[in-house]
């Protein structure tokens, strides 16, 4: 438990100190930066590293957005927009990836599984 502890404190000091001297510009590419290395990792994360992943995510889209939000023009809005939608697939993988190794076993149900859940049939409010 304090193993934990002690690397949310570390993340949370990290967050505040690069916070207090990043600029727009910075806030951007460090978003784009960090989406990019939880991508390449992805597939190899614990639900630990995830979850470190999660809070440092939470605080670009959330903490540093509204700092910077009022500096972003329409073009960098949608670079924000942008970063979040891939991290949030990345989660959505991530979690169906691990559904998925935890099925393994079951055989024809997964192959099943994966039919039923046609990505195509899905509707997107439309």
């Amino acid at each position: 438990m304090h193993k934990n502890y002690y690397k949310y404190l570390i993340v949370g000091i990290v967050a505040i100190c690069l916070t207090a001297c990043m600029s727009k510009e910075n806030y951007l590419s460090d978003f784009d930066n960090f989406v990019s290395k939880t991508a390449a990792k992805a597939s190899s994360s614990s639900n630990e590293d995830w979850s470190i992943s999660d809070s440092i995510f939470l605080d670009f889209a959330k903490v540093k957005y509204d700092k910077f939000a009022s500096k972003l023009n329409e073009k960098d809005k949608a670079k924000v927009l942008e970063l979040t939608g891939k991290y949030a697939a990345l989660r959505v993988k991530s979690g169906a990836n691990q559904f998925l190794e935890s099925i393994k076993g079951f055989g024809i149900a997964t192959e099943s599984f994966i039919k039923e859940l046609n990505i195509d049939s899905i509707s997107l409010g439309k």
